[in-house]
């Protein structure tokens, strides 16, 4: 169903901070511009932290990324999930790593689906 969906998130445009360097402790956006908008918004489904982003986060990123895990399996200690404010400063390296590159988390087990929920959540305002 979100198939043709994350194609279109898949080739959307992206900010003037990508890609990220290869130090992920360099991937916290800073900058205070605004990304641009991709056009694949113009169809978002309303994803936000509250209906979809904590669970996500909760089930595929705080294993490593919550600021108690018990063993953050050589994650940066910046990379910190906690909060939508925290996760949205790591959004461009979350979607090069979850998307793009697919190496994140890296047991895998993230759906398409989800994937085009993340792109909506992370990129559409």
């Amino acid at each position: 169903m979100f198939a043709p969906l994350l194609i279109g998130a898949l080739a959307c445009g992206r900010s003037s901070s990508f890609p990220p360097t290869d130090d992920d402790t360099a991937a916290v956006n800073t900058d205070t511009t605004e990304r641009p908008i991709p056009e694949h918004c113009d169809e978002a489904f309303d994803v936000t932290y509250e209906n979809w982003g904590r669970g996500f986060l909760t089930t595929q990123c705080s294993g490593c990324h919550a600021e108690t895990a018990p063993d953050r399996y050589d994650a940066p200690p910046e990379a910190i999930f906690d909060t939508v404010e925290q996760t949205d400063a790591w959004a461009d390296r979350i979607i090069e790593r979850v998307i793009y590159d697919s190496d994140m988390p890296p047991a895998g087990g993230v759906t398409d689906d989800e994937k085009t929920l993340l792109s909506y959540w992370l990129e559409c305002p």
